[in-house]
């Protein structure tokens, strides 16, 4: 929902317009980690069909999208979600099941999820430091929190995500506390989420 250039909100709004002069309806359904109920609200409000919060199993997102897909199809999801072996280890830094979700509806196009994830990560970390350099503005913490935010609920990284979403709702009301410690935890974090990943074989 919350995209640069025209958010989620608008993308719907523009697309049911849209459809009214060209007629048809196509499902939406918001992906996200704002689970604020105000902004489910607005969701349905606006001509949503359906929210999935971030991070998310593969079996909840068959359940959600089950609606819009025809009875067969949905079986067979249902019987390939069965099959799935038991969650690999869990850590304090790193929910697995997340990425065995997406595993279920990605194969091995996973790795490439948690490879893009390490990528973003790096690049978030470093527009968090260029900050600092500058004296820790909040309108150069609130994107890149915001980011690391979603693309570590991504991968099941729900510590990270959690500390990320601190920092962002800080930021967004200008009420930083500090910054300087709240990075460094973050970044500590980041390597714990690192050792996780590799603990479950998701990296080399």
């Amino acid at each position: 929902l919350h995209m640069p250039i025209m958010d989620g909100l608008t993308a719907i709004e523009e697309i049911r317009k849209n459809e009214e002069s060209v007629g048809g309806r196509v499902p939406i359904l918001a992906l996200t980690a704002d689970i604020q109920p105000e902004r489910i609200e607005q969701v349905n409000a606006i001509g949503g069909d359906g929210y999935i919060t971030k991070p998310f199993k593969g079996s909840e997102l068959i359940r959600t999208i089950s609606t819009w897909l025809n009875k067969d199809e949905v079986e067979a999801s249902d019987d390939s979600l069965s099959a799935v072996p038991d969650a690999p280890l869990s850590t304090d830094s790193l929910d697995p099941s997340v990425l065995q979700g997406l595993e279920e509806l990605l194969g091995e196009q996973v790795q490439e999820v948690v490879l893009a994830f390490l990528q973003d990560a790096e690049g978030i970390m470093s527009d968090l430091n260029n900050a600092g350099q500058q004296g820790y503005p909040s309108d150069m913490i609130y994107r890149p929190a915001h980011s690391l935010k979603s693309v570590s609920a991504n991968v099941g990284a729900v510590k990270l995500s959690e500390m990320a979403l601190t920092l962002e709702k800080q930021a967004k009301s200008d009420t930083l506390i500090d910054a300087e410690i709240q990075i460094s935890a973050i970044t500590k974090e980041l390597e714990s989420v690192k050792a996780a990943l590799k603990q479950n074989g998701r990296l080399p």
